[in-house]
């Protein structure tokens, strides 16, 4: 998924649906979990040299955790993308994690994600996929293709059969 599309998640515009329903003075000292359930659509223009559309379902559970100066949301996802453009289609299913870090006045100040950040195995043969760690609040892009730490592969495999 997309990283400002994700990030918008969190902060409960994305998708539709709220991720961090409580503030630091809501969230209990044990913490809250709530089940996750979302699907959203979008297009990405930094990904490749022409949009493309990727249809995404998440799937997971998310942790609040009051901090006394705010609060820390975990979330725990599986994720399944649907990229297409050009008439092609790939898809993909892959665990990740998200944290976020959450002041006392509700402003998202961290927010990370780690893990297999997209996987999506291309009829080709090969595999485009961004595993390790990216700062969601540094990225200046729509898309991250390039993790803070880690590696990505498969890139210029994945344009190339999307854009055929």
């Amino acid at each position: 998924m997309r990283t400002f599309l994700r990030t918008l998640l969190l902060t409960s515009a994305g998708l539709g649906l709220t991720l961090i329903p409580f503030t630091s003075a809501g969230a209990t000292p044990g913490g809250n979990s709530e089940p996750v359930d979302a699907v959203g659509q979008f297009t990405v223009n930094s990904l490749c040299s022409f949009p493309v559309t990727i249809d995404a379902h998440v799937v997971g559970k998310q942790t609040t955790v009051a901090t006394g100066q705010g609060a820390i949301v975990r979330t725990h996802l599986v994720e399944t993308d649907i990229f297409s453009a050009n008439g092609n289609t790939a898809t993909g299913s892959y665990p990740f994690n998200i944290k976020v870090t959450v002041d006392e006045n509700g402003n998202i100040v961290k927010a990370s994600q780690t893990g297999i950040i997209v996987r999506i195995p291309l009829p080709t043969g090969g595999v485009f996929q961004v595993s390790g760690q990216a700062d969601s609040l540094a990225a200046q892009t729509d898309y991250i293709s390039v993790p803070t730490h880690g590696v990505t592969k498969g890139l210029d495999e994945l344009c190339t059969y999307l854009g055929s």
